[in-house]
């Protein structure tokens, strides 16, 4: 039942990622990275966090940990308001952050 449901919920996360690409993208947008989710929660189980290695696995993990402590945090002072999509897209394919990638998958 678990696998099942994991794997319709994979499916379906990759279809709303790419359409979030779809309309994001702009003429001078790098194409669209691996459209499977780096975190996934499962309920009465937790997280499971990865990466290309288990290094940045950890890193996975700990930035969504930090994540959600500053929504806590904004939402004990007032509220939690996130990004606009188009804002979030463009700090996501930024053409800086994808020469970094790049750089860094060739080490």
């Amino acid at each position: 039942m678990l696998k099942k449901q994991l794997l319709v919920g994979l499916e379906q996360y990759r279809k709303e990622y790419a359409a979030y690409y779809d309309t994001c993208k702009r003429a001078d947008s790098p194409p669209m990275r691996n459209p499977d989710p780096a975190v996934i929660l499962i309920p009465g189980i937790g997280m499971i966090a990865w990466g290309a290695n288990e290094r940045e696995s950890r890193l996975t993990a700990e930035f969504y940990t930090c994540a959600v402590e500053v929504m806590r945090g904004a939402e004990a002072i007032d509220e939690y308001i996130a990004l606009p999509r188009q804002e979030a897209f463009d700090i996501e394919y930024w053409l800086l952050e994808e020469a970094k990638l790049k750089r860094a998958r060739a080490l």
